[in-house]
């Protein structure tokens, strides 16, 4: 087996997406229930932004997909990712085309988890200083100032990275 490689879906990308759309459609014995378009895709995922693909290669040759899209839980507060398909060609099952994109995918997520403790970090230290300059409005921040603010994103970011590295130790 070769070594696999992956790239997030482009414009121009259409036929191949509904390549893939048809081939879990024949799987699944519903090909004549698909009644999507490379016009629908382009508009859908490319213009409107509401879904994403990821493609896994091997010899730089499409040989998997999966199309996902960010969802939120209100319930844990967070967004998240919803894996709609996964599907591997035939001929390439078995090499491990599918659980290397579930990894990928899983990556991705720890990732954004990265980014979004980066922001939260930056909002709770505006929503902390502008609390503490209501309630002392004399107060200088500063050089003090600053320093909690980045040891503020520096914690979110530090258990934002823990928790990537924890999901990265399951197998």
């Amino acid at each position: 087996m070769s070594e696999l490689t992956f790239r997030m879906a482009q414009p121009g990308d259409e036929e191949t997406i509904l390549s893939f759309i048809r081939g879990i459609a024949e799987y699944e014995v519903m090909s004549d229930q698909v009644v999507a378009t490379p016009e629908l895709i382009r508009e859908w995922i490319f213009q409107k932004q509401k879904a994403e693909v990821l493609f896994v290669l091997e010899q730089g040759k499409e040989v998997g997909f999966a199309l996902f899209f960010h969802n939120f839980s209100t319930f844990l507060g967070k967004a998240g990712i919803y894996l709609e398909d996964l599907f591997v060609r035939p001929e390439y099952r078995g090499r491990g085309c599918g659980k290397a994109l579930l990894k990928k995918l899983a990556q991705i997520t720890r990732y954004t988890t990265v980014g979004l403790g980066l922001m939260l970090g930056v909002a709770y230290y505006f929503m902390v200083r502008n609390t503490y300059n209501a309630l002392v409005p004399e107060a200088k921040s500063g050089l003090a100032g600053w320093f909690a603010g980045i040891v503020i994103v520096l914690c979110f970011c530090a258990g934002s990275s823990l928790m990537m590295w924890l999901g990265d130790q399951i197998n």
